[in-house]
């Protein structure tokens, strides 16, 4: 509906003429209407005296003057007299640069949407308030000590005090208001512009709370797990071996496929201590019950698919592959002494960017407790995601949390129709009744008619929040008879009952960690005010629920990684005691029985941090996993910790997760990028090359892992083709098949061969191959860019062969991710070939020495490997020969390989943050690409002729490929190559006998305003994987001072 509105006339005259009432346009200079100037400005510091001002703004509650001087890029730096101002002016200045995208990330975690734009939102704030992220920011809320409680006020402040400098015409509104504000009813932009209080800014650090840790993948896991193993494969060849790999080598697989880890096992890792780790060389068969609590069918899709929606509003592009690196070298293995830090969060590539640079300082003005801060944070958090305060430097990666658990309920009504009461352990247990209430804008255009709601949601007795009800369909305003009630869930309108006709009514609901209250910025001004990589750690016990692994080092040489947040021990959960696996029904990645397992609790002591006292005698609903023996490692004997989403502590390196002390999640991530940071650590420390310069390089490292591990293999079955072709297969067979491809594809095969090995010769690199303005291809790399184009064709394809056939749902898997799941069946398929059932394979057949799935379920042939490989191959070249279906996607048209520069299909996408707030229907592209980096506004280079395969590109040439260091994943669909995610920022942060020393840099630019010299200045440094100056010190951030702000209280 909204991309609708957007397309309409009305839209079109509103961009053209901005509908401002006839007003006069808006003032951005330093001379607009503003209170009276009062008394002459004292000096500024001495060291920014000379330095020009270009604003004088007021901000509510200042209690003295402050500045903000701008650096390259336009970085902002604060200096201020105290803390507290110091968080009005930081509240000003990044609302200024970047306010919508911070009200955005506000109202979703509030479910205010709709009151901005109406209808088109309920949707969203009603899936968000039952999700509980409006109840976490009240509990947030809630647990703010008073002075933690003054620090957002001062935010807050600043925040409003941009918003009166937009309405004094200072300033002007964000861009997305100044062309929508007429649409969505305001006389001027600045009308919807509402101010902010202390809510508003807990409600951001809720919503990023959600991203790292809120879990919905148990909902369809559960629904997947509804249909019985016994019902696959039924008639297909093999039918009983199918049916085993399917058991054994998918549901019950565990080991990544890569086993680097982040600490050796469960405790903390120091150099003379080491856990050692569990592993086994073939973990025993720990078989999975199948069996699940029944939830009535409609009742479990609805939830599904709210589920997937709030999944897609939390990952945009998840389907891409998603996650960051980060790691840390001890000061020891440096060659100046200095610890080094480097981080690059690997999340959407969104426009404006998701995080955004400052500085901070008190220290220079004169504050009794100084805090100087230098790094970057998500635009609405006032805290410092990522950086360092000149003691400490810290970064941190996702860790795939599990802290939610989901339960399949029975519910009894009341005879009024209402939802009443839960069954527990054999009793009727009273539900509570919540009324959320909601307001609607009114939108005209946007066919939303102005109301109040208000909407009922059920909370079981110990807290689960129900989000479905088994029931029948209505609209809102549908008759009902008598005893019937009406509920909204999710968005649907259900009238619960028994539709099955089971004699119960069930339900789903679930508990989130963060439900036990907490408060996460707690534990950013820990950081903040750390003093060594120990305290750090501390103030990691006030993480209630957040995934997030940390990795931190300090100028004392140290380093440290942990993922520490509390989770509970789940010792309510029942397991076998043969196999240490949870009884059916009580198994916490999929649906737990809500009628006889309960939610558990964290304690929590009055600072927020669990009560670990309370924890070792709460019972075993009230336990957590001890903070002790999380894994963890501080300056361990390798002298360097890393993360890239991996296994942390070797928990189901060894395949098992049910030989540990705990559950924690996992298994985790493949691994591929984990491998390859150890490998070049390794390298460099043995080196002596353990450098801020190599730590940069590392961030750029476009090494094909994929290739590494699979060219052999590709080689393998262009060798077995020409093999076939040379002797006298039997007819029908495999061979005779492989031996035809051969003959019909000889010279396109043999030049694929010869360029594979000269790219196994060059070390696998992923170059565009493409000139642009940021990058010059040097020598082999044209060469090397054929390859990966070749290769990454060739590799979806060969998977697609081996799996696509089977039907196997990727969530029968326990992997954190459909491309965990994929590169962990696929390796062991491979690996799994060969006399006497080399992997241990419930899928091995005796007859062919390898894998049932190799064969074409839907073919009467038997294929093997190695003929998936060829027809694989022929299917890729056969793609690359079609002509292209747009610019940049397709074939190539040609014969000619030396055509098939991988930049040419594989780009870098720098898409608005509208885009999932607002779909592209009705025409709304064209407002869109206002919003978006293309190379309409970054032209890739000057007077391109049309027939240059570069005119057409809409996005960036880019190096790297699925699974590389620096992330560039297109994902393994074969088909498109261009990727929308990757690394928000790439900082390296040096701290040591020569001070701090630091580079970052961010994939846009600070402004959110596309009318801005630095909404995507940035990204051209991006884009050619460079990098500009933190500037720490005054001293620093003088030398590149561009401009000076002045804030000054109110008269």
């Amino acid at each position: 509906m909204l991309g609708r509105w957007l397309g309409i006339g009305a839209c079109a005259a509103l961009l053209v003429m901005g509908c401002d009432d006839g007003e006069a346009p808006v003032d951005a200079g330093p001379d607009g209407s503003a209170p009276d100037a009062g008394p002459p400005d004292p000096p500024p510091p001495e060291i920014f005296a000379e330095l020009e001002e270009t604003g004088r703004f007021f901000v509510p509650n200042l209690e003295e003057q402050a500045h903000v001087v701008r650096t390259e890029m336009d970085v902002p730096h604060v200096y201020a007299a105290n803390r507290r101002d110091a968080m009005r002016v930081l509240g000003f200045t990044m609302a200024a640069d970047r306010f919508f995208q911070m009200d955005l990330t506000s109202r979703l975690s509030q479910g205010t949407l709709s009151e901005l734009i109406g209808d088109a939102a309920l949707g969203s704030d009603i899936e968000n308030r039952q999700t509980g992220a409006t109840y976490v920011t009240d509990l947030f809320l809630e647990g703010l000590t008073d002075e933690e409680a003054a620090d957002l006020d001062a935010f807050a402040d600043g925040v409003n005090g941009y918003i009166e400098a937009v309405r004094g015409r200072q300033l002007p509104p964000p861009k997305e208001l100044e062309l929508a504000f007429a649409l969505l009813g305001g006389r001027r932009a600045v009308d919807l512009m509402i101010p902010w209080d202390r809510r508003d800014v807990v409600a951001t650090g809720a919503t990023i709370l959600y991203g790292t840790s809120f879990e919905t993948g148990d909902v369809g896991r559960a629904a997947t797990f509804e249909r019985p193993i016994d019902e696959y494969f039924v008639g297909a060849p093999d039918e009983a071996l199918r049916r085993a790999g399917l058991q054994q080598d998918i549901i019950e697989r565990y080991a990544p496929p890569n086993t680097n880890s982040s600490a050796a096992g469960w405790g903390l890792e120091t150099t003379g201590r080491t856990s050692a780790p569990i592993v086994d060389g073939r973990p025993v068969r720990r078989p999975i019950p199948m069996g699940l609590p029944r939830i009535e069918r409609s009742a479990l899709d609805r939830l599904v698919g709210h589920l997937e929606r709030v999944e897609a509003r939390l990952h945009p592009t998840g389907h891409e592959g998603w996650g960051s690196n980060s790691w840390a070298v001890m000061g020891s293995a440096t060659p100046d002494g200095a610890s080094l830090l480097a981080g690059d969060g690997h999340l959407q590539l969104s426009v404006p960017a998701l995080f955004w640079q400052y500085g901070l300082d008190t220290e220079l003005m004169g504050d009794e407790n100084p805090q100087r801060l230098m790094g970057a944070t998500i635009a609405g958090l006032p805290a410092l995601g990522v950086g360092t305060n000149g003691r400490v430097a810290w970064t941190q990666t996702a860790f795939f949390a599990d802290v939610t658990d989901w339960y399949a309920e029975e519910i009894v009504l009341d005879d009024d129709g209402v939802p009443a009461f839960s069954r527990f352990e054999g009793e009727d247990r009273p539900l509570v009744r919540v009324d959320e209430t909601f307001e609607i804008r009114d939108v005209p255009e946007l066919d939303s008619v102005g109301r109040t709601e208000e909407l009922a949601r059920f909370v079981t007795f110990d807290g689960r929040f129900i989000t479905s009800i088994e029931g029948r369909s209505v609209t809102e305003d549908e008759p009902l008879g008598p005893g019937e009630f009406r509920v909204n869930l999710m968005g649907d309108w259900i009238v619960p009952g028994d539709q099955d006709e089971d004699g119960v009514i069930s339900a789903i609901s679930f508990y989130y960690g963060p439900f036990d209250g907490g408060t996460l910025l707690r534990a950013f001004r820990g950081f903040a005010d750390a003093e060594n990589v120990e305290d750090f750690r501390q103030s990691m016990r006030h993480f209630i629920g957040y995934g997030g692994s940390m990795m931190a080092a300090d100028a004392d040489g140290s380093v440290l990684y942990s993922a520490y947040h509390a989770v509970p021990c789940r010792d309510h959960l029942p397991r076998d005691p043969g196999t240490n696996v949870w009884v059916e029904g009580a198994d916490p990645r999929r649906l737990i029985d809500g009628t006889r397992f309960g939610a558990w609790s964290l304690p929590l002591d009055a600072q927020g941090r669990v009560d670990e006292a309370a924890a070792a005698a709460g019972g075993p609903t009230g336990c957590a996993v001890p903070f002790d023996e999380w894994p963890q490692a501080v300056n361990p004997a390798r002298q360097y910790v890393m993360h890239a989403n991996n296994d942390p502590g070797n928990i189901a390196t060894d395949g098992d997760i049910f030989d540990d002390p705990h559950y924690i999640g996992g298994p985790w991530i493949e691994g591929y990028r984990a491998r390859r940071i150890d490998e070049r650590l390794t390298a460099a420390i043995g080196a002596g090359d353990a450098t801020f310069e190599e730590m940069q390089r590392l961030h750029g490292d476009h090494h094909s892992n994929l290739g590494e591990d699979y060219v052999p293999l590709l080689l393998e079955v262009i060798d077995a083709a020409r093999s076939a072709s040379l002797g006298t297969p039997d007819p029908g067979s495999t061979e005779e098949r492989m031996a035809a491809m051969w003959t019909a594809n000889e010279a396109r095969f043999t030049e694929v061969e010869s360029r594979m090995l000269a790219w196994r010769d060059a070390g696998y690199p992923t170059p565009s191959g493409v000139e642009t303005f940021y990058s010059t291809p040097g020598a082999g790399d044209a060469e090397s860019s054929v390859a990966t184009t070749l290769f990454g064709h060739w590799f979806p394809r060969f998977i697609r062969g081996v799996l696509n056939d089977e039907g196997i749902p990727r969530n029968l898997s326990p992997a954190v991710t459909g491309d965990t799941y994929t590169m962990m069946t696929i390796q062991l398929l491979v690996n799994g070939r060969g006399d006497g059932n080399p992997e241990g394979l419930g899928s091995w057949n005796p007859a062919t020495r390898e894998s049932v799935f190799f064969d074409d379920i839907d073919t009467p042939e038997t294929e093997s490997s190695r003929e998936i490989g060829v027809r694989a191959l022929v299917e890729a070249l056969d793609f690359l020969l079609a002509e292209p279906t747009e610019p940049g996607v397709g074939g190539f048209g040609s014969a000619d390989m030396s055509t098939y520069l991988w930049g040419l299909r594989h780009q870098v996408r720098f898409e608005s943050l509208l885009a999932g707030f607002l779909g592209d229907a009705g025409g709304l592209g064209a407002l869109l690409d206002m919003f978006n980096v293309t190379t309409s506004r970054m032209p890739l280079a000057a007077d391109l002729p049309a027939d240059d395969p570069r005119a057409g590109l809409r996005w960036f040439p880019r190096p790297g490929d699925q699974f590389d260091v620096d992330a560039a994943n297109p994902g393994l669909d074969g088909e498109t190559f261009s990727h929308g995610s990757g690394p928000v920022f790439r900082m390296v942060i040096a701290l040591g006998p020569d001070g701090v020393r630091g580079q970052n840099i961010l994939p846009g630019g600070q402004s959110g305003n596309p009318d801005s010299a630095h909404f995507n200045d940035q990204a051209r440094l991006w884009l050619a994987n460079e990098t500009m100056p933190m500037r720490y010190l005054p001293e620093e951030v003088a030398e590149g001072a561009v401009s000076r702000q002045r804030f000054v209280p109110f008269p």
